[in-house]
C-alpha cells in the first residue's frame, strides 16, 4: 500500500473500515489483508477532482476520511446532492459495468481515499478466484440495492 501525505491510517483501521462496507462484507481476515496489499491510499486537497463525467472507470474508491461530492453537472437533478463520507464506497458499478462515469466527483475538504484498480480486481480472477467471486457478488448486490433506491426516487419524482 502506498504511503500518502496526511494522517497515518493503520492496516488494522483500514481492515475495520472495509469490514463495514457492503462490497467487502464476508471477507476472511486473510482475504482482507490480501486485498489491502493491493489497495493504494491517496490524499486529496479540498476541491480536487477524483474523476470526471465521461472518464472510463479505472478504480473502486473508499473514503477513509473527508468527503466526496457526486456532481451530475445538471441543475435540479434529483440526485444532485449525493455525498460519500467516511466508510463510503464509489466507482464500483461503473468499473464492473465497463462504462464511463455518469458524474464527476470532487473532494469536500482534505480527503483520504483508498483505491483498488480495475487491473488489480481482474487480477484476482487468476490469483484468488474465491475472493474475486465474493467481491463481484457483493458489488452486484450493492448495485441492485442502489438501483432499487433509485427506482423508488424516480417513482416519487414522476408522481409529483
Amino acid at each position: 500500500m502506498a504511503e500518502s501525505p496526511g494522517k497515518a491510517v493503520t492496516r488494522e483501521e483500514l481492515g475495520q473500515l472495509l469490514d463495514n462496507i457492503p462490497i467487502f462484507g464476508g471477507l476472511s481476515e486473510h482475504q482482507t489483508d490480501f486485498l489491502l496489499s493491493l489497495m493504494r491510499q491517496s490524499s486529496h486537497p479540498d476541491g480536487a477532482q477524483i474523476f470526471a463525467k465521461g472518464d472510463m472507470a479505472s478504480s473502486i474508491y473508499v473514503v477513509i476520511s473527508g468527503e466526496v461530492r457526486l456532481d451530475f453537472e445538471l441543475p435540479e437533478h434529483p440526485l444532485s446532492d449525493i455525498r460519500f463520507s467516511e466508510g463510503s464506497c464509489f466507482g464500483e458499478t461503473s468499473l464492473i459495468g465497463i462504462q464511463s462515469h455518469s458524474a464527476s466527483t470532487y473532494t469536500l475538504g482534505e480527503t483520504l481515499l483508498l483505491s483498488l484498480s480495475g487491473a488489480d480486481l481482474l487480477g484476482l480472477y487468476e490469483d484468488d478466484p474465491d475472493l474475486f467471486g465474493l467481491l463481484i457478488l457483493n458489488i452486484a448486490r450493492e448495485a441492485c440495492r442502489r438501483l432499487h433506491e433509485t427506482d423508488e426516487l424516480f417513482l416519487q419524482y414522476v408522481n409529483r
